[in-house]
């Protein structure tokens, strides 16, 4: 059994040190307590682009109460127009962090985040006009254009979470229409489309009633059309 003294020295012994995210939500669980934390946090100004790129890598759904504020305090203090590219920049590479990143583009009160967002939009609308396929003898050529796939699919991950009913249906419009134009030409593009449109999930009747008949078109009698594809239909309808 420990002693006090015991604890007193391992204290003094240790060089352990609590980590300033968890330092942070003790203080906010004191205050609302009522309590007075045993410590002080002595935080570093920041107030750098760099600061709140790093800041924005270490955002999770987990600690966005703390780091979101945090963000938002450092975006004060900088001119926000040098971390548009950065913040873009992530949001098109990382997906699992799609929802978090949603839900700090909302608490921006910059109107410029939303222009960008917009001139974001329009060319990731433009991309579907040149989706291509490449055959992966061409190594570096498959490559590249995996990325562009798998960017357009990061972000359309965004533009559901972003809970925005006119870009939201402006994308499902899209995509249908599109569905439409290669349902009897190409299976390579048409199945880049049926995985962007499996990531919107539709739920209204109209969009349900259109999946439900393009599941049961014929392989046979359309180009643009294979049984993976009828599948991936299926899975949408669940």
């Amino acid at each position: 059994m420990y002693t006090l003294l015991d604890f007193s020295n391992i204290d003094k012994k240790s060089k352990y040190s609590i980590p300033i995210d968890i330092k942070q939500k003790i203080q906010i669980l004191c205050k609302q307590i009522g309590a007075e934390p045993v410590f002080t946090i002595i935080v570093q100004e920041k107030k750098t682009i760099q600061d709140c790129i790093r800041e924005m890598n270490k955002l999770t759904n987990e600690n966005k109460n703390v780091q979101i504020p945090l963000i938002l305090e450092i975006l004060e203090n900088i001119c926000v127009d040098d971390f548009i590219p950065s913040f873009f920049n992530m949001v098109h590479k990382n997906v699992f962090s799609s929802k978090v990143y949603a839900e700090l583009f909302n608490h921006f009160k910059w109107p410029i985040f939303h222009d960008a967002f917009s001139v974001h939009y329009d060319k990731y609308s433009e991309s579907f006009d040149t989706i291509q396929i490449v055959d992966s003898a061409d190594y570096d050529s498959f490559c590249e254009m995996n990325l562009v796939h798998y960017q357009r699919r990061t972000f359309t991950h965004f533009i559901v979470n972003l809970d925005s009913k006119i870009y939201y249906d402006r994308t499902v419009s899209m995509v249908f229409s599109k569905i439409d134009e290669y349902l009897d030409k190409d299976k390579d593009i048409m199945n880049e489309l049926v995985e962007i449109l499996f990531i919107l999930n539709p739920t209204d009747v109209n969009s349900k009633t259109k999946i439900k008949t393009l599941s049961t078109l014929n392989p046979s009698e359309y180009k643009g059309i294979n049984y993976k594809i009828i599948f991936r239909f299926m899975d949408i309808l669940k």
